[in-house]
């Protein structure tokens, strides 16, 4: 009798090996990219033929490989909000229902990417009470500490409905939302993060260990109980698995983790998107949310990490940087007015991306400091048109040299830039909102507010670094 249960259980796990599989995030309910060749893989026994057959008419054939792996590019059509089917057929077949055909987008980070409606939101039951959005999917890949190479993740795609709209990343929903009301296509977002996580783990262990600068500040971590901290642990288990996806862009919310050591994060941040683009073997966009002011401690750390961020426009082409220092909750670090950050993110999408837009929707971001005839400071800034005064609280600017610092005096706004007078003589920088928890009310015309930056020496009509 015991051999017979060993031989049976021998017969369904060889079973299992060989029969035809596919990733979760390839199921029902599944949002491709439009009018591209998507990637569409999965596995089957070693050397068979599998097809793959579309209800738009497209179909191909491959074989699978001496591990069983198997992989095609099947042309997608232009975006409608109509339903698709795909066949694939190997020793065994499955159809994979109700797909639709629009953008897809990627995103990650810790707990504000992954923080839901139920967790907290503004306006909670009238956005719930209205989420009737079929035409917007989210998948939300389970969390994986599964750090191997070669790692599955796991998940399933949800039809945005009152639901189960509260249960999933509320900023990818109001990302999505937005942009499918602008584009008139189905939007798609693949929601892979985890709450407590630094941004070490999101990058592979081999590539921080290759600068011996950004391995030797990565061992400075430490476990916490919220999420793991290995190095390269959520880039195998929650990343890599969707390397072969076909998408249009990834956007990044993450760095409280990271605020007890925030040097060489632009460094950190720059070569995650590196990486990450190489995986997915495409310049891709990436946009990130610059970390909202909060009651951190009896330091500056935070407002090192947000210019650390400020910084990595700078050094990483195709990358766009978020503010959010006006939706910010100086005693919650989860502030819970999440619909302004996705849909500025899905604007800065809209413009950058896809060109759509006009309107001022980047964050203002310091360019040059020089002084004027009569001593004056001139601050210019990028993405600073309609610059102006959303509140009297503005007195954040810092002046100093090598014998004193004072706050800048006189502050004004003509032409769309900042000018002060410095209440000491020669001054030689310029810093700006540099505390943990600066809420500065100056903002362009988009009501989008100006970044941080740190001490920023100035020369007349040179370009900051």
């Amino acid at each position: 009798m015991k051999n017979y249960i060993l031989l049976l259980l021998s017969f369904f796990c060889f079973q299992g090996v060989y029969a035809l599989e596919l990733p979760s995030f390839f199921s029902d309910g599944m949002l491709l990219q439009q009018s591209d060749s998507v990637s569409i893989f999965g596995w089957e026994k070693a050397k068979t033929s599998v097809r793959i057959s579309s209800s738009w008419g497209e179909e191909v054939e491959c074989r699978s490989n001496k591990s069983g792996f198997w992989s095609v590019k099947l042309k997608t059509p232009k975006g409608s909000f109509d339903t698709h089917q795909l066949s694939i057929k190997g020793k065994e077949s499955i159809t994979i229902k109700d797909i639709l055909i629009g953008e897809v987008w990627l995103a990650s980070g810790q707990s504000n990417m992954e923080w839901s409606a139920s967790a907290g939101l503004m306006n909670d039951s009238t956005e719930i009470k209205n989420a009737h959005q079929p035409m917007v999917r989210i998948f939300k890949a389970e969390r994986n500490k599964d750090g191997k190479e070669g790692a599955k993740v796991e998940g399933e795609w949800l039809i945005m409905t009152p639901k189960t709209m509260p249960y999933v990343s509320v900023v990818s929903y109001f990302f999505a939302t937005k942009l499918k009301n602008q584009l008139m296509v189905p939007v798609g977002v693949i929601t892979t993060s985890w709450g407590g996580t630094p941004i070490e783990t999101w990058i592979p262990k081999k590539a921080l260990q290759n600068d011996k600068d950004l391995w030797a500040s990565s061992q400075k971590l430490k476990p916490n109980p919220w999420g793991p901290v290995e190095q390269g642990l959520l880039y195998n288990g929650m990343v890599a698995p969707f390397k072969d996806y076909t998408i249009s862009g990834l956007l990044w919310y993450q760095g409280e983790a990271n605020v007890e050591f925030p040097e060489l994060y632009a460094e950190k941040l720059k070569l995650l998107g590196e990486i990450w683009r190489q995986q997915f073997k495409k310049n891709l966009p990436l946009y990130y949310v610059q970390i909202a002011p909060y009651h951190y401690g009896d330091n500056i750390n935070a407002a090192k990490l947000r210019d650390q961020q400020r910084r990595t426009m700078n050094i990483l082409s195709n990358s766009k940087m978020l503010v959010i220092s006006d939706v910010a909750d100086l005693n919650d670090i989860h502030p819970i007015n999440k619909k302004p950050v996705g849909h500025r993110l899905a604007n800065i999408a809209l413009k950058d991306h896809y060109g759509i837009l006009t309107k001022e929707v980047y964050s203002p971001v310091i360019e040059r400091i020089f002084t004027d005839y009569y001593g004056r400071l001139h601050l210019a800034f990028k993405n600073a048109k309609g610059l102006h005064f959303a509140s009297s609280d503005i007195n954040y600017f810092e002046v100093g040299n090598e014998q004193s610092t004072a706050k800048a005096t006189d502050i004004s706004i003509e032409n769309d830039q900042i000018i002060l007078k410095s209440p000491i003589e020669n001054p030689e920088w310029v810093r700006f909102a540099f505390t943990n928890s600066a809420t500065p009310g100056i903002v362009n015309e988009g009501g989008i507010p100006v970044s941080c930056f740190d001490k920023i020496v100035f020369i007349k009509e040179k370009k900051v670094q």
